[in-house]
């Protein structure tokens, strides 16, 4: 996702100049065909399906000699050009909890301990519940199909979850998630990277990969008719409600609309044109402004019984922030202010700022731009609780700001550049969401899939990762000093703490690995020291040496004392303990 440019001088028209270049919204069925969606915030008809421009045109006049003591709205509102005298500090400006770590997070002492704060072991559950649900019915229908070709599926558990979680955020941190598995598991010494090898078969990788899933597909088809999410929305919500309660955010933040690329087919796939990747699915997203860290998330599953609903700004901000308490800014664009969402936020004490679309009726006219106003000039207009501003950065151009935490004629700037408090405040908070895409994707898991339940699994894991890079550097701010790739080394490390738990396991029972795969195993646990393995029964009495190739086939009946495996004599060493008298006699 584009950042967004700053409202410089010449810049501002950005956030005015919008009618060619503004988000075009489509959904796709599932038969690949598309319709032109009209946009989700209708104003009685005052505002068309796109994202209108704040530009106005020459033709538009207004004269700065009509403004009086007070100007009037369409809708009734009188903006008084006077600011009302100080008082004293509202409950909407006084934060009562301090930012910083939960009583869920506060705890942590590892990487590994800040993702499971997000990454939970119930979710994980579920990934590993349903996961064998799948698996075990596709194999029961391959072999009712192929009864000369049996197949069997080993159940994984949360242990192996865990590692092919880690496994996907090594790739990410590499760069190596378009890399070819056959690649990344290459045996070439001059290619392998041992942790992939030791972590988990290659195989085994792809067919965890194909089996995942995130609910019980038995019971879809019926949620599915009221809830096109149904594929991972226990899922989606349980890590929503992880991010809202492990961290509390700083004075401000910010309320935009994330895209996740995806191709596939979706029920609610968007389009969007001014977007790097034009096709996904949509996010809208709370992040702090402070350290972009993401305290709500909420999907955009599109129309609903095929009606475009309305006042949709208004509501998607009033869901994002509703745990919050009082003190909290919010800062979001043109699409999501109003009257009523400004005063529905400070009905629940928090604040507001945001640029206005030129068409909202709570708009006096004498705030329009004409040619008549001057550069960089500015009008306030001001009632008990609110504050809006018109700003001229160019000849004819204006651009419109509403708060709720300014209440003074505030400007400021240098060589004739003055802007007003409103603006400078609104270029600082608006760029959380940006920033927090921005490091997502930097060092994204998605790998390519053709399951959109899939892609949002994987942005989900971004998100813990940036989120767990956040609480642990506020728990640890001096962890790793000052390294300009402390997030990638984070990463890097997050997933071999991952992965180490899983390489026990194998390590614990290695019948059948070869040896290099053991001896990679040993470099990640190199003091690792596994029980030996009995042998159940009897066993095979004899087989093949598992150092030989395969085309010589020799068949040997010695095993290796402590991993049990058949060994011959070239690949064997017979070792004999020297001891002195006494320490026999001992015996």
């Amino acid at each position: 996702m584009a950042r967004k440019r700053p409202l410089g001088d010449d810049e501002l028209q950005m956030e005015l100049e919008m009618n060619e270049n503004d988000d075009e919204e489509m959904d796709f069925e599932n038969d690949d065909s598309f319709l032109n969606e009209s946009c989700s915030e209708v104003d009685d008809n005052e505002e068309n399906c796109s994202r209108e421009s704040d530009t106005f045109s020459d033709d538009e006049s207004g004269d700065d000699n009509l403004i009086h003591d007070k100007m009037k709205a369409k809708d009734g509102t009188e903006w008084e050009t006077v600011a009302k005298r100080a008082r004293r500090v509202q409950a909407a400006n006084i934060i009562t909890v301090p930012p910083g770590l939960t009583n869920k997070s506060c705890h942590i002492t590892s990487k590994l301990d800040a993702f499971k704060c997000f990454v939970t072991p119930e979710i994980v559950d579920i990934l590993v519940k349903y996961t064998n649900q799948k698996a075990q019915k596709w194999l029961a229908e391959w072999n009712a199909a192929h009864p000369d070709k049996q197949c069997t599926w080993c159940n994984t558990d949360s242990t192996e979850m865990y590692a092919m979680i880690g496994i996907l955020m090594i790739m990410g941190a590499l760069h190596a998630t378009k890399e070819q598995v056959n690649v990344l598991w290459s045996t070439d010494p001059v290619f392998k990277r041992a942790i992939f090898t030791a972590a988990i078969a290659r195989n085994r990788f792809l067919s965890l990969l194909r089996f995942m899933r995130f609910d019980d597909f038995t019971t879809r088809d019926v949620r599915r008719e009221t809830d096109k999410l149904a594929p991972i929305r226990d899922l989606f919500e349980m890590f929503a409600k992880e991010c809202r309660e492990c961290f509390n955010p700083s004075s401000h933040l910010t309320v935009d609309e994330q895209l996740v690329a995806s191709r596939n087919r979706c029920p609610f796939r968007v389009y969007m044109k001014q977007k790097p990747h034009r096709y996904g699915i949509k996010v809208w997203v709370l992040a702090d402004n402070l350290n972009y860290y993401v305290h709500n998330l909420q999907v955009y599953t599109g129309k609903r019984d095929g009606v475009a609903e309305k006042n949709q700004g208004q509501r998607v901000v009033i869901d994002l922030v509703s745990h919050l308490r009082q003190g909290y800014g919010i800062t979001a664009d043109n699409f999501f202010t109003s009257l009523d969402l400004v005063n529905d936020l400070l009905d629940r004490n928090l604040t507001y700022c945001g640029t206005v679309r030129k068409n909202k009726t709570f708009v006096p006219p004498e705030l329009l731009p004409n040619k008549t106003k001057a550069e960089f000039s500015s009008i306030f207009g001001f009632t008990e609780k609110h504050t809006i501003v018109s700003y001229v950065p160019k000849k004819s151009k204006g651009v419109i700001l509403l708060s709720t935490e300014h209440h003074e004629h505030s400007i400021s700037g240098v060589d004739n550049s003055f802007k007003p408090d409103i603006i400078l405040h609104y270029n600082a908070t608006k760029g959380a969401v940006d920033t927090f895409d921005k490091l997502a994707a930097e060092y994204s898991v998605r790998r390519k899939t053709l399951r959109w339940p899939m892609v949002m699994f994987m942005d989900v894991i971004d998100t813990a990762g940036v989120n767990a890079f956040c609480i642990f550097s506020f728990k640890f701010p001096d962890w790793d000093g000052q390294r300009n790739d402390n997030r990638r080394r984070f990463l890097l490390e997050l997933g071999k703490e991952l992965v180490i738990p899983h390489v026990k396991v194998r390590l614990g029972n290695p019948v059948g690995l070869h040896s290099s795969i053991i001896a990679d195993m040993k470099t990640l646990v190199p003091d690792y020291q596994p029980n030996p393995v009995q042998p159940q029964g009897r066993g095979p009495i004899q087989g093949r040496c598992v150092n030989c190739p395969r085309n010589r086939d020799k068949k040997i009946r010695a095993r290796c004392e402590r991993c049990q495996n058949f060994i011959c004599k070239d690949h064997s060493q017979k070792v004999t303990q020297v001891t002195c008298t006494s320490c026999q006699n001992e015996q």
